[in-house]
C-alpha cells in the first residue's frame, strides 16, 4: 500500500507543478486546482482512513481540504493547522490585495448586489477568507444577493454590517494573521480588529463613491449614511433602523 500511495502522490505532484495557471482566469485556475486535489484525496483515503501530512509552501490554496465533506456532517473532515517555518515566514502581503477586494465589493454595491445574505450564514460567503485569493480576487459567486430582494432597511443595515464583519476577518487573515496581536483588557475586539475594521470602513466608502462616479449613477443613500455615521443624525437613524 505504501508504494501505491507514493505513486499516487508522485503523479499528483507532477501534474500540480506542471500545471501553469498564471495565464488562466482565477475561476478557471481554482476549478482546476479543486478537481486535481479532490482526485488526490479520493485516491489516498481509499487506502487509509487516518492521514497526517504537511503541505509544501507552493500549495497556496487549501480550500479543497477545508471543504472536504463540508456539507456532510456525519463524514470525517480534515483538521487544518496553518503554520509557518522560520525559512518560509509569511510576511505582510501588502495592501494591494485588500484594495482589490474592496474595489470588487464596492462595484457589487454599485450594481445593486450584496456579497452575502442571511441564508449564507455558517455556509460561506464569496468575500469570506476561504473564498478570497491571495491577490484579493474571489472564486465563488454563489452568495451574491440582490439588494432589490432586501425587504426592509433593518435587514439592509444588518447585512451591510455583516458584510463589514466578514471583510474585516478576511483582511485580518490576508494581512495580519501571522503578526503578534496586542490584547489590552478585552479579548474582543482586539487591536488588530479595530485597525482592520477602520481600514475597511474608510476605504470601502471612498472606493464606493469613486465607483458611483465612474458608473454615472446615484449612490444608495443608506450606504452613504451607514459609512458616514460619524454624523450624529445618520448614526441615530442607522441604529434605530437596525435594532428597532
Amino acid at each position: 500500500m505504501r508504494i501505491y500511495l507514493y505513486q499516487i502522490i508522485l503523479i499528483f505532484l507532477v501534474l500540480f507543478f506542471k500545471h501553469d495557471s498564471a495565464d488562466l482566469p482565477s475561476y478557471k485556475s481554482y476549478s482546476n486546482n479543486l478537481q486535481l486535489i479532490n482526485c488526490l484525496i479520493k485516491c489516498v483515503i481509499s487506502e487509509s482512513n487516518n492521514l497526517s501530512f504537511s503541505l509544501l509552501p507552493e500549495f497556496q490554496d487549501i480550500r479543497p481540504f477545508s471543504w472536504w465533506n463540508y456539507h456532510k456532517p456525519d463524514l470525517p473532515k480534515f483538521q487544518i493547522e496553518v503554520r509557518y517555518t522560520g525559512g518560509k515566514q509569511k510576511k505582510l502581503s501588502g495592501i494591494a490585495p485588500i484594495n482589490n477586494l474592496i474595489k470588487i465589493v464596492a462595484r457589487m454595491l454599485v450594481l445593486g448586489y450584496l456579497p452575502l445574505s442571511f441564508d449564507d450564514h455558517g455556509i460561506g460567503q464569496c468575500i469570506g477568507p476561504q473564498n478570497v485569493t491571495t491577490k484579493g480576487g474571489i472564486c465563488d459567486l454563489g452568495s451574491l444577493h440582490s439588494i432589490s430582494n432586501v425587504k426592509t432597511d433593518k435587514e439592509f443595515y444588518q447585512l451591510l454590517s455583516s458584510l463589514c464583519v466578514v471583510l474585516t476577518q478576511t483582511t485580518k487573515e490576508l494581512l495580519l494573521d501571522t503578526l503578534p496581536n496586542l490584547v489590552y483588557e478585552f479579548n474582543n475586539p482586539t487591536t488588530s480588529t479595530f485597525l482592520t475594521a477602520n481600514i475597511i470602513s474608510r476605504r470601502l466608502i471612498t472606493t464606493y463613491e469613486l465607483e458611483v462616479k465612474k458608473a454615472k449613477c446615484k449612490p444608495d443613500q443608506r450606504i452613504m449614511k451607514f459609512f458616514k455615521s460619524d454624523n450624529d443624525k445618520f448614526l441615530g437613524e442607522v441604529l434605530n433602523k437596525m435594532f428597532n
